[in-house]
């Protein structure tokens, strides 16, 4: 039996806004913990727990209460709840691996297993901050999706074997669970909100104040993590406010949503900007965009430029298009440096790129058939946690009285790493919604 109907308080999982609210039932979730890799092309990794341990760079333990445990056994990842366990001021018990933020796409999937399930326990499952899918039992066996904006859907299984899979493609989040056919689909919901960076990891814990405290042991495997990108096409004449912000530096130059791209025009001194404004970038990157020249006359006096800055905020590095007083150019500023490449010809359009490997950052635009490198520096500076941006603007600084305008369209990242906003507390430790639930 299949259900899908909107509830009014979702299950305590790890939700932004929605965390442990008066739910209905108690119940115990399992959480597996994804990092933030991304590339152009996607990549698949796996954390089978071989050699009796998971990879410590990547996650951390926590314990809430007394008497919950995580520990890696035979080359898989047990949880275990004991009757006995003794809950937190915030009225809850278990334990929780933590992983880093995850920006864009993911799809992650894991295997289970169900060492000791009594009737009635809980559930376990794959959550992120804003969805969840699980096995559980209220004393009814089922597989479950919670999304934060109510919608829930539960399907009746008696497997105590199996895999979990969870799904996010830009605002749209799937579940699904496994069958010898293959992958089931059962449960789905978009909203805008799911565009935004979350938290995932692998957790037990259980409120007992509905269900009865019983013993409890559940085995996972076979994590599998595949990675997208952060991209954005402004398809519909719209952008993720959950990570894009337009912000304006002086007057003059403004920018807009329009014709499925990102518009500006330059007609002052000013800076229009379109910020990455809800993440930063750790470790190596690269980040490419397509511009168009609308209204572009010779020698005036503009610039249209990627580029990555610091928290004071400093611009470290820039790749820009720019029309000098003498001819168009290519150029990057690295470090308040520049260096220019003379274009033969009109280029109208055409495809910015930087990328940053190590302590080295590069510009490159493409030629038509190849990327040709504009300049490049290799400086420690460069190796910090950035922002990046794309900007219309004054070419030097200086506006040269001739009104020019541009557009950018089809944003791509890949990246290694992501952490928070600069604003937003302590980049080594992002801590998900879910460490106040499991910590408080």
């Amino acid at each position: 039996m299949l259900i899908n109907r909107k509830v009014t308080q979702w299950s305590c999982f790890a939700a932004s806004r929605y965390l442990c609210k008066k739910t209905k039932v108690a119940w115990l979730t399992i959480l597996f913990t994804l990092s933030l890799f991304s590339t152009a092309q996607a990549i698949t990794i796996s954390e089978n727990f071989d050699n009796g341990q998971f990879n410590s760079q990547l996650f951390s333990l926590y314990i809430a209460g007394t008497g919950p445990s995580a520990s890696v056994v035979t080359d898989h990842l047990e949880i275990t709840l004991p009757a006995s366990s003794v809950v937190n001021p915030s009225g809850h018990y278990g334990c929780y691996l933590e992983g880093p933020l995850l920006v864009g796409d993911y799809d992650a999937q894991v295997d289970f297993n169900l060492l000791t399930w009594p009737t009635p326990n809980g559930g376990a499952g794959i959550i992120a901050n804003n969805c969840e899918v699980s096995r559980r039992n209220f004393g009814v066996e089922v597989y479950e999706a919670h999304f934060s904006d109510g919608t829930e859907f539960r399907v009746d299984t008696a497997d105590t074997i199996g895999k979990l899979r969870l799904k996010k493609t830009g605002t749209t989040i799937q579940a699904f669970y496994w069958t010898a056919s293959g992958w089931v689909l059962f449960g789905s919901s978009t909203n805008p909100e799911f565009g935004q960076g979350t938290n995932l990891g692998v957790a037990a814990f259980n409120f007992p104040y509905q269900l009865p405290q019983q013993d409890v042991k559940v085995a996972f495997d076979n994590l599998q993590i595949t990675y997208g990108t952060i991209t954005e096409n402004f398809t519909d004449n719209q952008y993720n406010a959950n990570l894009w912000e337009l912000d304006y530096m002086g007057q003059g130059s403004t920018a807009q949503v329009i014709n499925d791209r990102l518009e500006g025009t330059v007609a002052g001194n000013g800076y229009a900007n379109f910020n990455g404004w809800s993440f930063t970038l750790i470790g190596d990157f690269e980040m490419e965009v397509d511009f168009t020249l609308l209204n572009w006359l010779p020698s005036n006096g503009t610039q249209i430029s990627m580029g990555t800055y610091d928290q004071s905020p400093d611009e470290l590095f820039q790749v820009a298009r720019g029309s000098g007083s003498q001819q168009e150019v290519y150029f990057t500023y690295i470090l308040s440096n520049y260096a220019d490449t003379g274009i033969t010809g009109p280029t109208m359009s055409g495809t910015l790129r930087m990328v940053r490997t190590g302590n080295k950052m590069e510009g490159f635009y493409w030629n038509g058939t190849d990327w040709q490198s504009i300049g490049s520096t290799t400086d420690s500076r460069l190796a910090t946690r950035v922002g990046v941006s794309l900007s219309f603007g004054p070419y030097g600084g200086t506006y040269s009285g001739t009104q020019a305008q541009a557009a950018f369209d089809n944003i791509r990242i890949t990246y290694t790493t992501a952490g928070p906003p600069f604003d937003n507390g302590n980049p080594g430790n992002p801590g998900p919604a879910i460490m106040d639930l499991l910590l408080n």
